[in-house]
């Protein structure tokens, strides 16, 4: 983990970043003409913030994948994302809950070589809160796999074949499955296996799904904690019940703990104040003129999808059937579903409307 100097991130907020496009926006702006906010994860969540925050400014947003709902526990539930990554990878979760279970025995067996040799590590762990975080580390792996489950070849944060869900469950059957099965399917993006992995296990948090170390992860600790919680019954991975750590609020080390140990942030921002600064369905309704998409492979979709209730009717909602992680947002592809070509048309023509 990088070190961080917690007086260099005063301004490291998301209020400050739409302040920011905010400005940017209105002095760049053409007399009679709008402005649309277009984004996606993190871009789609500011886009929809800023036509709630600043309406005179932007005439619309277009928020792709965009987790807007992690601050309202009646709206989101802290399980939502591992179980939508349990439900991507159908066909091999069983075996890979399998072989966690193989895994976390070893672990509390402290055969910390063993660990070592099986997952390729450049250094053993030297304790049990390490060995712990071994399966942290595939976790994190096997969850970004399915946050690019796209179609085609990428190399958006890792370059990855296409359909890379069903790839890993190849890998790790090749191998017979287990422990050795699993190393080889997280070689997707922790490399393979005849190239060690040089990482620090000292922290579980850090492999967060979704972290990266440096400005974002701050932004994790402040305003933008997205809590995720491995529920019971998830066929993947260890429940809290089998594995603590696993709880996002009581395992062996709270997200707290990590922000203050490895990023200086003293508290989590209350999401209550989140709740205050961007609002629920019912104001990004008020305001109209949004777009939210989302697609059915999208791990972050249970932190952002808003329903087609009567709470949502003045916003424009697109369900991208086979979509991963704002899949419309991509270039377009021969290997493109229809669902995708459908989504951009359908913006599209909502943009141009308010546009008109």
């Amino acid at each position: 983990m990088n070190t961080i100097d917690p007086t260099n991130y005063t301004y490291l907020t998301s209020y400050q970043a739409m302040a920011d496009f905010e400005r940017i926006a209105r002095n760049f702006s053409i007399p009679n003409t709008k402005t649309i906010a277009i984004g996606g994860s993190y871009g789609g969540m500011l886009a929809a913030w800023m036509r709630l925050t600043y309406p005179g400014t932007f005439d619309g947003a277009f928020a792709s994948s965009a987790s807007v709902l992690y601050p309202f526990e009646e709206e989101y539930s802290d399980t939502d994302l591992y179980e939508i990554v349990s439900d991507d990878f159908e066909e091999c979760r069983e075996g890979i809950h399998s072989a966690f279970l193989s895994l976390r025995e070893l672990s509390t067996s402290e055969l910390f070589a063993n660990i070592q040799d099986i997952l390729g590590l450049c250094e053993a762990p030297i304790n049990q809160v390490e060995s712990n975080n071994t399966i942290a580390l595939l976790q994190q792996s096997l969850t970004n796999v399915a946050q690019l489950d796209y179609p085609f070849e990428t190399n958006f944060l890792f370059p990855l074949p296409a359909n890379p869900v069903n790839k890993a469950c190849e890998l790790f059957a090749e191998l017979g499955g287990g422990i050795a099965g699993l190393r080889n399917a997280a070689s997707l993006t922790l490399g393979e296996k005849d190239q060690c992995i040089e990482v620090s296990l000292e922290h579980f948090h850090s492999f967060a799904p979704g972290l990266i170390d440096g400005p974002w992860a701050v932004q994790r600790c402040t305003d933008l904690v997205m809590p995720a919680t491995v529920g019971e019954g998830n066929k993947m991975y260890l429940s809290c019940s089998e594995f603590d750590q696993n709880c996002f609020y009581a395992g062996h080390e709270s997200q707290a703990e990590f922000c203050k140990a490895v990023y200086g942030v003293d508290e989590i921002f209350p999401n209550d104040e989140t709740k205050k600064n961007h609002g629920g369905v019912e104001q990004f309704n008020d305001i109209g003129n949004i777009i939210f998409s989302y697609g059915s492979l999208d791990i972050w979709s249970g932190a952002g999808r808003v329903q087609n209730d009567e709470r949502a009717a003045e916003l424009d909602l697109i369900w991208i059937e086979g979509g991963a992680h704002h899949a419309d947002l991509r270039g377009a592809n021969e290997a493109d579903p229809p669902s995708f070509a459908q989504a951009r048309a359908r913006e599209t023509e909502i943009i141009g409307g308010w546009l008109a």
